[in-house]
């Protein structure tokens, strides 16, 4: 008779379809027991490896004729005694509880073609099933046997490596009479699984619950492998959390009453993919990049994005393993995003991390109106829409790397800790709670000219003569006056290598205020507006001429190395 497949259908992330189990009509009790038959394919299935013990006497038995397959030892001997199918024996050992079988000690409980089982009495279960090849020239009885295997030649031993206890009591089932030994058999129907998941921990499969089960017995095994028992569960899911990257995995259950265990379904190869694991999210200056590590078994990956609070949008198919980044140019200034990333191997999806990794994308101050002041440097830039703050750096020239100087929250700076005839060069990130903005790489450069400070303003017989002090890296100074309290400030001279200048566009009687710029080609330096005052009391009317200013500014301001902010 033909041996129907138990199947399910392993539907991965949603659910998982099964295939009930088909049962064949059971035969009368009368049916004759075809020995012969049953003989003939133990010959031909000993050792083909194909399923437990249970299942190839089963087998055997069908072939021969009887209605019965069942993959539990206990439920085949309780199947064929409660079902007439033949009269259960406590058969006589050589050795009292252990030893091998004689015919001459078991007359009419045993013959060729019977199923001998045997129960340990140490574990207090059935623990295998052999197929009895009649007796030997010595009379002792022979068997064929698929776990441990023999072809039919050898003789029947207990299984003395089961347990430590090496008790055991053997029943035959004498076919083709209807009496029973032990207990009135359970039925405990068959469960199927009805979900299976990847997490976090592993694989995660529930089953339907069956009302006359008391526990469950869990199997694993890889496609073409063998059972392996993994737990006892009293409830109806179950975690494996010894599943391996990359590989894939059969599950079974059985439900469970006693020692009685049900029949199972088998279900199509599951693949475990790890949870990707995010490594970095980077703020560029127009753009979001994320990071990930590699998950060798996939083929790829998908990645969703949270804009804000809104629904998750699955925004990319990366279908390289070996691409774990991704730039992200579709963002807004202000706005909150949020990723998580799943692996995929065909069908087969990962889970993914709830919490993903985010932040808040920033773009990256413009710095702009980069000057020279009397107190240092002074910049300013453009507000970020979203930020909270700003990260100030600096590179002087010949320094490799960014030196942070101070977080502000305003959009102007004032660097005073500089020195004159240096460049600097200056960039700002903008911040939000622990995240940072990218940056101008480039930056703003400026060459420090510092402020001259002018020591004397005093009448002479010519006019006024003002002193200051040399500035460093300064190429000339600019001079200038105001006229008994004038709005604005006449420049008056322009001089090279000087610290000292005769106004002589004077009238007596009048007050007059000076400051001096440094500068270096365009580049100048702040002044004092407060400058030195003085009354001229003498007289005398002089004036220099501009045309050495054009001579002195027209040197370049020299291009600065850059390199990313550290």
């Amino acid at each position: 008779m033909t041996k129907r497949i138990l199947s399910v259908i392993l539907v991965l992330v949603i659910s998982i379809g099964v295939v009930p189990a088909m049962h064949l009509k059971a035969a009368a009790a009368n049916d004759a027991y075809d020995v012969d038959a049953a003989i003939k394919y133990a010959q031909a299935n000993w050792d083909s490896g194909k399923g437990l013990c249970a299942e190839f006497i089963s087998e055997c038995l069908r072939a021969g004729g009887v209605d019965v397959f069942e993959p539990r030892v206990i439920n085949l001997y309780n199947a064929l005694v409660s079902n007439g199918y033949g009269k259960s024996n406590v058969l006589t050992l050589t050795k009292g509880n252990t030893g091998t079988i004689r015919m001459a000690d078991n007359v009419g409980k045993v013959d060729k073609g019977d199923p001998i089982f045997y129960y340990c009495n140490g574990c207090k279960e059935f623990a295998h099933v052999v197929l009895c090849n009649g007796a030997n020239s010595e009379g002792y009885l022979q068997d064929f046997a698929h776990n441990n295997a023999h072809d039919g030649t050898r003789q029947c031993w207990t299984w003395a490596h089961y347990c430590g206890a090496n008790s055991w009591t053997v029943y035959s089932v004498k076919m083709n009479t209807g009496d029973q030994l032990i207990g009135t058999p359970t039925s405990v129907g068959a469960t199927k699984i009805n979900y299976v998941v990847n997490v976090e921990g592993g694989i995660y499969f529930k089953w339907d619950a069956v009302d006359t089960a008391t526990y469950y017995r869990v199997y694993r095994k890889a496609p073409g492998g063998s059972w392996v028992f993994l737990t006892n569960a009293v409830n109806t899911y179950y975690l494996d959390t010894k599943a391996e990257n990359g590989k894939e995995y059969i599950y079974t259950v059985r439900a469970c009453n006693g020692s009685v265990f049900s029949a199972y379904y088998e279900g199509n190869p599951v693949k475990f993919l790890s949870q990707v694991k995010f490594k970095a999210i980077t703020n560029n200056n127009s753009e979001l990049v994320v990071t990930w590590n590699k998950n060798d078994a996939a083929d790829g990956y998908y990645l969703y994005r949270q804009e804000g609070n809104g629904n998750w949008l699955r925004i990319a198919d990366i279908t390289n393993k070996n691409t774990t980044s991704y730039t992200d140019n579709d963002v807004k200034s202000g706005t909150n995003y949020r990723y998580r990333i799943r692996a995929f191997s065909g069908a087969t999806v990962s889970s993914y991390d709830v919490n993903g990794i985010g932040t808040r994308f920033l773009k990256a101050p413009v710095i702009k109106g980069t000057t020279n002041v009397t107190e240092g440097i002074s910049f300013t830039w453009e507000a970020v829409e979203g930020a909270t703050g700003y990260r100030i750096y600096r590179r002087a020239s010949g320094e490799r790397y960014w030196t942070y100087l101070e977080t502000v929250t305003g959009t102007n700076y004032i660097d005073s800790n500089v020195k004159s005839g240096v460049y600097y060069r200056y960039t700002a990130r903008s911040v939000y709670e622990n995240n940072y903005a990218g940056f101008d790489s480039n930056g703003s450069v400026i060459r420090c000219v510092a402020t001259p400070e002018i020591s004397e303003a005093v009448c002479v017989a010519d006019g006024i003569e003002v002193k200051w002090n040399a500035i460093d890296g300064a190429m000339g100074y600019y001079v200038y006056h105001k006229v008994d309290g004038a709005k604005y400030w006449t420049r008056i001279a322009v001089l090279n290598n000087a610290t000292s200048f005769v106004d002589k566009d004077v009238v007596s009687g009048k007050n007059y205020a000076y400051t001096v710029k440094a500068f270096y080609g365009y580049t100048m330096s702040g002044y004092y507006e407060d400058g030195p005052k003085c009354q001229y009391k003498i007289g005398g009317n002089s004036r220099l001429n501009d045309t050495a200013f054009e001579r002195l500014v027209s040197e370049e301001i020299p291009e600065v190395e850059t390199t990313d902010l550290n």
